[in-house]
């Protein structure tokens, strides 16, 4: 299955580019049997990118360690959950689960939009092509997760403690997803150019991708933001961190597109005087990745650095050039085709604008309140206690209840538990650890990691943070108050929220 997924690879690239150059050609010469061999192209991509996504992850499973991706980011007794989330734990498989994910949206606009927009799709067809044709050429020429090692080790380096929580299976694939995502209205931006056409159907395609893409970005920065909150190393910085700020641009653009295409004003107008706004976010996407993973500025989730920053510039350039030659030679003859009026926007329409512009409020307040913070040191002997006051005046009282230790699958750990409470009254006992990560010989992998013990509660987060153990057990730790943290996460549901209520709303609506 290895060697199938390494060859696969290189077959998806082909496929890739045939598809790329018979749909432009089809959709130029209006040629029936080309933009077919067009759409076999992008169906015989996507099985051979799966193929190569399955052959990486059995590599990892059975701990092929003649792979430089699985010695470099996996170990025999890693947990099988972070096993396989080392797929995306490097940058060759993280490209390799962007390239997946852009196979399978361009898989589902050929087959979603072959009949509606069967003038625009060889061309929205051949653009997706081409940008994935330059993912893969990067993964094959730059990046390839099969490269081998000239001998196989005994164990592999194992994942970076930092990645070894819920966050690395969540913030990836969702800010890929988003990323990915946003190829889509780009690719139909180009189609209208090539095609000098804009129309009900293109609308409802592009409307219903850019919402896809807005969701799956809010998802990727959020749990972004909630993977870092919890590492205490970067607690105070976790809104800054600079993949999510990256993220933000494309963010940005696509949210400025969201209000536009759902609003009930003059659609005809707005096709036409918008298209660049449209052409951006991809741009802004692959200058995010630019700036995140090509060792531009650094970033706290590293796991998908690498050299490939000359690649993903040179996908920016080409990508910038072609949109903007587009634009200056195609936008001002494009043909507005506008059948009806917009109709009056309807309940879940309504309904999800609402819920979308009050999680963005909901969060903005949220993040402010940060300003009010509190943080103190604590050195508690074993059942000693200690008083701090939090930003609202209140006094607490953390009591040390002792340390233990103990070893798991591929750690040991050093925990130190302390009881909270307030008024007199106990509100719970927060637990922070200190964790050595081993690999399967027992031997330290990596610098020792400290996770937090968190109190959550709607007015506030009672943050807990082990520093140091003392001979006498004596525990030295930092305490924060984090006023209303948990409506940061409140308001990216509610924005989710929102957006799932516009997608179901763009799904069923069609614009004649």
């Amino acid at each position: 299955m290895i060697l199938v997924g390494e060859l696969s690879l290189w077959v998806a690239l082909l496929m890739a580019t045939w598809a790329a150059i018979v749909s432009f050609a089809g959709g130029m010469q209006r040629r029936p049997e080309l933009i077919a061999s067009g759409e076999r192209g992008i169906h015989a991509a996507l099985a051979m990118l799966l193929l190569a996504s399955l052959g990486l992850w059995t590599a990892l499973v059975t701990h092929d360690l003649t792979l430089e991706h699985v010695a470099s980011f996996s170990s025999a007794n890693l947990p099988l959950v972070y096993t396989l989330a080392a797929f995306w734990g490097g940058p060759a498989g993280a490209l390799l689960l962007f390239a997946l994910l852009l196979a399978v949206y361009a898989a589902l606009v050929v087959f979603v939009d072959r009949q509606r927009n069967h003038q625009l799709l060889p061309h929205a067809t051949g653009a997706l092509a081409t940008v994935l044709t330059l993912v893969v050429a990067t993964l094959c020429l730059a990046v390839n997760p099969y490269e081998r090692l000239d001998w196989a080790l005994l164990d592999g380096r194992g994942m970076n403690p930092l990645l070894q929580t819920a966050g690395m299976l969540l913030h990836p694939p969702s800010l890929y997803a988003g990323l990915a995502a946003t190829a889509v209205p780009f690719a139909f931006g180009i189609a209208a150019l090539l095609a000098r056409r804009l129309d009900g159907e293109w609308l409802a395609a592009v409307r219903r991708w850019v919402v896809f893409a807005w969701i799956f970005l809010t998802l990727g920065i959020v749990t972004g933001m909630w993977w870092a909150y919890g590492q205490p190393d970067w607690a105070g910085e976790w809104t800054r961190d600079a993949v999510d700020n990256a993220a933000l641009f494309p963010w940005l653009a696509n949210t400025v597109l969201l209000y536009s295409l759902v609003a009930g004003a003059d659609r005809a107008a707005w096709r036409k005087s918008n298209v660049t706004l449209l052409l951006l976010a991809f741009p802004l996407a692959l200058f995010s990745a630019f700036l995140a993973r090509g060792g531009i500025v650094s970033t706290a989730h590293s796991f998908a650095r690498s050299p490939v920053g000359g690649w993903l510039a040179g996908s920016l350039v080409l990508a910038v050039a072609a949109a903007s030659y587009l634009l200056l030679m195609r936008l001002p003859g494009l043909h507005v085709v506008d059948k009806a009026r917009a109709a009056a926007p309807r309940a879940a329409l309504r309904l999800g604008v609402a819920f979308v512009c009050a999680g963005i409020v909901v969060m903005l307040v949220a993040l402010a309140g940060q300003a009010w913070k509190k943080d103190y040191a604590l050195t508690l002997t074993p059942a000693a206690s200690g008083e701090l006051r939090d930003p609202l005046g209140r006094t607490w009282r953390f009591t040390n209840q002792g340390v233990s230790q103990y070893n798991e699958l591929n750690r040991s750990v050093l925990a130190a538990a302390v009881e909270v409470t307030r008024a007199g009254r106990s509100i719970g006992i927060i637990t922070s650890e200190r964790r050595q990560y081993a690999d399967s010989r027992g031997n330290p992998t990596f610098e020792p990691s400290t996770t937090a013990g968190i109190l959550r509660a709607l007015e506030q987060d009672t943050y807990v943070t082990l520093v140091d153990v003392g001979e006498d057990e004596r525990v030295r730790l930092r305490v924060g108050f984090h006023p209303v943290v948990v409506w940061v996460w409140i308001a990216a549901s509610i924005m989710v929220i929102g957006g799932m209520l516009l997608l179901v709303e763009t799904a069923t609506r069609r614009d004649e």
